[in-house]
């Protein structure tokens, strides 16, 4: 296990925090405006995020895939639970690119992705070439 990091008084055990420190940019989209969590702060939702990509893959829930870099080399890890719907994304150097709970496109949620399933979405973002 990589060792514990302070964030704000939170012990944050497997990530580095939001890339750019974009905490509260992804909590305010996530949490606050589009209702995808019931979490109360930045710290609940930083925690939630940490535990899902940090945490020991549960491979009964949580599918995980890891982008190629245009060298070849492992990229990004990606990580999809189907019995949730949490979607998230950890750089190569463990930062938390983003963390919500996916969902397709239709009037209940404008902000979602235009793939026909969530799985589709997770594919899709598992073969994006991205360093």
């Amino acid at each position: 296990m990589a060792p514990l990091l302070s964030y704000n008084h939170l012990t944050m055990p497997y990530t580095l925090d939001f890339v750019n420190g974009e905490l509260s940019e992804h909590f305010e989209t996530h949490v606050t405006i589009q209702a995808e969590f019931d979490l109360a702060t930045e710290s609940e939702y930083l925690d939630a995020a940490d535990s899902f990509l940090g945490e020991p893959l549960n491979p009964v829930t949580t599918h995980e895939c890891f982008r190629r870099c245009w060298d070849g080399s492992i990229g990004d890890c990606v990580r999809y639970n189907h019995v949730t719907q949490e979607f998230g994304c950890l750089s190569r150097d463990r930062y938390i690119r983003t963390y919500f709970v996916a969902s397709p496109f239709d009037g209940a949620h404008p902000w979602g992705h235009h793939y026909g399933t969530n799985y589709l979405y997770y594919m899709h973002n598992c073969g994006l070439v991205l360093c």
